[in-house]
């Protein structure tokens, strides 16, 4: 649980600086291709399907975890003693929703990758995945003189 909300903050963080520098997004983007290309060792074969099926999702996941964001933001802008139990209750089953359309999403890119990659090489994507966010955070992290 504690992962998931940091990762949530790293995104609300990420947006924010993709939204003030745009070119922002494309470095990183670049950055993740090369990360994740080297460490999932694809055949060429492999990386020419792999590419379309994976940017398609981790766009979808991207914008999904955004909407989440902004909702987090713009619901808890007042107190929580300012809630009502039924607003409350709302903003809850709203977040569900979400996580329920990001579960799909991962289901969806997960039976899409199998069609071209083995299970062994998915799961090491999604360690690559979480090593890369890491790793940019740790950066920006620096970045911006925080622990190193």
């Amino acid at each position: 649980m504690k992962l998931k909300t940091f990762i949530l903050l790293a995104l609300g963080v990420l947006s924010t600086t993709w939204a003030q520098n745009p070119k922002w997004k494309d470095k990183i983007k670049t950055m993740k291709i090369a990360y994740i290309t080297e460490h999932l060792e694809l055949t060429p074969q492999q990386a020419e399907k792999f590419w379309p099926i994976y940017n398609k999702h981790d766009e979808r996941i991207f914008e999904l975890r955004h909407k989440e964001m902004r909702g987090i933001k713009m619901k808890f802008n007042k107190p929580i003693d300012e809630i009502s139990e039924s607003e409350a209750q709302a903003m809850l089953d709203e977040f569900i929703d979400l996580e329920n359309e990001l579960l799909n999403e991962h289901k969806q890119m997960n039976a899409d990758l199998k069609k071209i990659l083995s299970a062994k090489k998915i799961l090491l994507l999604k360690k690559v995945e979480d090593d890369f966010n890491r790793e940019l955070l740790r950066k920006i992290g620096k970045r911006r003189g925080g622990p190193h």
